[in-house]
């Protein structure tokens, strides 16, 4: 499969300057890094003991803010935040990424290290203090070169792919059976996938799908989708006669001697 690919879908590949260079000024929007901050927090909670004994803490803290006290150490002493996130930095946000709009407006007028005025809002009541930001930047084109190689070159081995199984896939009748996944009751030989003498059965989705540890499932399908990639590959390799060249028997030797050592 290795060598297959190799060979005929990433060798004939290549990505010029120029191609960089025009990706970046087509999409330099995407790469545009904006405006980041954190901060720490004290919140007074209304619902906690009612609004004005809130309030009234919350001007209590502050004075005391005034007087030189460690903002952390009021942390501790003031905030209505349950553990374990009551003494956290709070961020990177963006702005306009979810953080209440007063909140925010607060943080975004303030110098790192300064802390802010009593807070009023629905919820209650917030003294914060700046603690990292970072300006929106744009960066030039060397510090994201590699990104955007590494995304023209996934386009064209997905383009080379396609035109692949174009040009062979009527000869290699491929045979989809993607709906038996949703039935009820389905046996576990049964072919959800055969390209040329290479088959996925139901059983052998079931092994995929308990053994991936997929995080969602669009991380399953894009495994699915290698997995298919590999049968068409394995399928083309051995028609072509690649199992029998003497660097692909090398190769294999070498691996399962590997297998065995580690076994």
């Amino acid at each position: 499969i290795r060598f297959y690919f190799l060979e005929k879908v990433l060798a004939p590949i290549a990505i010029t300057q120029r191609e960089i260079q025009r990706n970046y000024q087509e999409r330099r929007a995407d790469f545009h890094q904006p405006e980041r901050f954190s901060l720490r927090m004290i919140f007074f909670d209304p619902d906690k003991e009612g609004r004005e004994k809130a309030r009234q803490r919350a001007l209590e803290a502050m004075d005391r803010i005034r007087q030189g006290a460690e903002f952390d150490a009021l942390i501790t002493e003031y905030s209505d935040i349950d553990e374990p996130n009551r003494t956290k930095e709070f961020g990177p946000y963006r702005p306009k990424e979810g953080l209440l709009a007063p909140i925010e407006k607060a943080a975004l007028a303030l110098q790192v290290g300064e802390v802010s005025e009593i807070i009023e809002h629905d919820k209650g009541f917030h003294i914060i203090k700046l603690t990292q930001r970072t300006e929106a930047y744009d960066p030039p084109l060397e510090e994201v070169r590699d990104e955007i190689y590494q995304r023209l070159l996934q386009r064209k081995i997905e383009l080379a792919e396609e035109q692949i199984e174009q040009s062979q896939g009527e000869e290699l009748e491929i045979q989809r059976n993607y709906h038996i996944l949703g039935l009820p009751i389905t046996a576990t030989n049964d072919v959800v996938l055969r390209i040329a003498d290479e088959v996925m059965t139901y059983g052998d989705y079931l092994d995929m799908l308990r053994q991936g540890n997929y995080a969602s499932e669009e991380e399953f399908a894009r495994g699915f989708h290698r997995r298919y990639r590999e049968m068409l590959y394995l399928a083309l390799a051995r028609r072509e006669g690649y199992v029998e060249r003497a660097e692909v028997q090398e190769r294999v030797g070498l691996q399962m001697d590997r297998e065995l050592t580690f076994a």
